[in-house]
């Protein structure tokens, strides 16, 4: 692998996540989420839905996901018929959004780095200065409901 991920994810090993694609930089975790690997979104830079806030508050991507027909849940736990994505963040900023498999796993873009699947949120969960922090937000929308991305 052309990056150790560990490194960067001290709780990855070898058993609880499989690399899906190489590095790609044109997209990031947001555009993976939302199902549109042809972009980046971001806040700051890159692709954002008009009339949302340009803001690294979570209620921003929170919003962002309600455009994209997603409504807030409590649980991470799959539920038949539905779609679900976490959304990650540190001291009430977003810094990471994941999206749940069929399987009960999870999918991430990691940055400009590689796609995973999971097994776990924990596994990208951690509280040191550089990581992710901790899954903040859970959101859901019907399958049959699923809005292309904007």
């Amino acid at each position: 692998m052309a990056n150790d991920l560990r490194a960067l994810f001290p709780k990855l090993d070898a058993q609880n996540h499989r690399i899906t694609s190489q590095e790609d930089p044109r997209y990031n975790c947001v555009a993976w989420a939302a199902r549109d690997s042809s972009r980046w979104w971001d806040h700051l830079y890159g692709y954002w839905p008009d009339g949302v806030p340009r803001d690294p508050a979570i209620e921003a991507y929170v919003e962002l996901f309600q455009r994209l027909g997603f409504e807030s849940c409590n649980s991470p736990e799959i539920e038949p018929g539905f779609e679900k994505v976490a959304l990650f963040g540190k001291a009430g900023e977003f810094t990471h959004v994941a999206r749940a498999l069929e399987s009960g796993g999870w999918t991430s873009k990691l940055g400009r780095l590689e796609d995973i699947e999971h097994d776990s949120l924990d596994s990208l969960a951690d509280d040191a200065d550089d990581s992710y922090g901790q899954p903040l937000v859970f959101l859901r929308r019907a399958q049959a409901n699923r809005t292309p991305s904007a």
